[in-house]
């Protein structure tokens, strides 16, 4: 019963529930009593319903009272913690950062607290060696606590999974092997405490590791995805060249390596190596992403390009994706930022020939949009406006000395379009340029050839 009441999320809706929670330990409490004064030895003497309650506690911030539990346990013997309440704790402790009076600092505290206890206890009875799952849950309860905290988080990650922050490459195993859940929670670990340059150090320590002990199979699509956020927080140098050769590394595995489908790159992922891309003005990996992402050819966007229906590559479910609003301004961004002329007309070339609205009607993989998700889409698009206003500012300033003969027009709607002036089924590049389905005159081809 507990077990099932643990499956419910927010506890806010389901307050009768949480009475019938509390109610239900109650009564547990009073059969254990009475076991325990009548036959000591019973089987019945266990403690492990109480492992999904205090999961139903920490969900529903009742924190005080899942220590208030914990300590009112047995130091030895059937009702003492086991892995499972250690387990249950650090979740809890997790669920409560940023709810309690104190901060997640406190709470960090109470979780070095917990785990120097389980190691203590664990010296005396081998059953509460620490298990992957206890580990994983220790590191994401002390990621939000203080230096102190941090510190003992990455001793942990070197004694257990033996991937040692001090050095660039490691041969050492550790006391368990490293799973792919456990690399996602050394990998946040370290985007959390802002140790940003650990996520590739340990990356590359993993790809070096024999598979017994988790090696290059157990890398997925989201520690990937991990490593590529600190890269832009880091914003070192060659930033984009680096995360196109993440991508593209991703691509070959998916094929090559023993990780295969876990490792194909989703449009979150082409997403953040274009944001990638704008943040180091590199165009060139710019375009080579967008033609990974969407089919298109790149090139044929470019000034002097022959095509007058750009080339798309037809491929396998799954293996390419329309460019939404945050993909694109991004994309947008990269080319503004190289300052160079050519490279802003080919990219409004690009939004032109997929259509501005078009590109705002591409939701992604969201199935169920929260609130949360309707603001965010909001300013992403507010975004998109104003870095296609910002191209075609450039492009257009003097009179559009920097447009190319009938773009003049294209360029200025499209700038129309970003300011909310233009209808919104208005769409300049299918009147510039033919459809793929169509055939034209050929007096209408090669018009990013005209002369400026």
């Amino acid at each position: 019963m507990f077990n099932g009441l643990a499956r419910i999320d927010n506890w806010v809706t389901h307050t009768k529930q949480l009475t019938n929670a509390r109610a239900l330990y109650d009564s547990f409490q009073r059969h254990i009593t009475s076991v325990k004064k009548h036959s000591p030895d019973d089987p019945e003497l266990t403690i492990s319903p109480l492992a999904p309650y205090i999961r139903i506690l920490g969900n529903a911030g009742e924190y005080q009272t899942i220590f208030d539990i914990y300590y009112s346990l047995d130091k030895e013997g059937p009702l003492a913690p086991d892995q499972f309440i250690y387990s249950a704790m650090f979740q809890a402790i997790h669920a409560a950062m940023g709810d309690t009076v104190e901060g997640s600092v406190k709470v960090a505290a109470d979780a070095r607290m917990l785990w120097n206890q389980m190691i203590k206890a664990s010296r005396k009875n081998e059953a509460l060696i620490p298990d992957s799952h206890t580990v994983r849950s220790a590191l994401i309860a002390l990621a939000g606590g203080n230096e102190m905290d941090h510190e003992l988080a990455f001793k942990i990650v070197t004694e257990y999974y033996g991937l040692d922050s001090n050095k660039i490459s490691s041969s050492q195993t550790g006391k368990i092997p490293l799973t792919p859940e456990s690399l996602a929670a050394v990998l946040r670990l370290c985007t959390q405490t802002k140790n940003y340059p650990l996520c590739a150090q340990f990356y590359q320590q993993v790809r070096r590791r024999p598979e017994a002990v988790g090696g290059i199979s157990i890398i997925d699509r989201g520690h990937m995805e991990e490593i590529l956020r600190a890269d832009i927080a880091l914003k070192g140098p060659g930033l984009g060249y680096h995360a196109l050769q993440h991508l593209e590394w991703m691509l070959r595995q998916e094929i090559t390596g023993p990780n295969g489908p876990k490792l194909r790159p989703g449009l979150s992922t082409y997403t953040l190596v274009m944001q990638a891309c704008s943040v180091s003005a590199d165009w060139n990996s710019a375009t080579r992403t967008f033609d990974l992402m969407t089919g298109y050819h790149a090139h044929d966007f470019m000034d002097g390009a022959t095509s007058a229906d750009p080339r798309l590559d037809n491929r396998g479910p799954g293996r390419s994706f329309p460019p939404n609003t945050e993909f694109m301004s991004f994309m947008l961004k990269a080319a503004v930022a190289t300052r160079n002329m050519a490279d802003i007309r080919q990219v409004l070339r690009i939004v032109d020939h997929i259509g501005y609205d078009t590109i705002l009607a591409t939701r992604g993989d969201v199935k169920h949009e929260t609130m949360k998700i309707v603001k965010r889409r909001g300013f992403i698009e507010a975004k998109f406006a104003s870095t296609v206003r910002e191209a075609v500012d450039m492009v257009m300033d003097g009179n559009g000395k920097h447009a190319r003969g009938a773009e003049v027009q294209a360029f200025m709607a499209l700038g129309k379009r970003a300011m909310g002036k233009d209808d919104a089924s208005t769409s300049v590049g299918k009147a510039r340029r033919p459809s793929r389905r169509t055939k034209s005159k050929p007096a209408e081809e090669k018009v990013w050839n005209t002369a400026p």
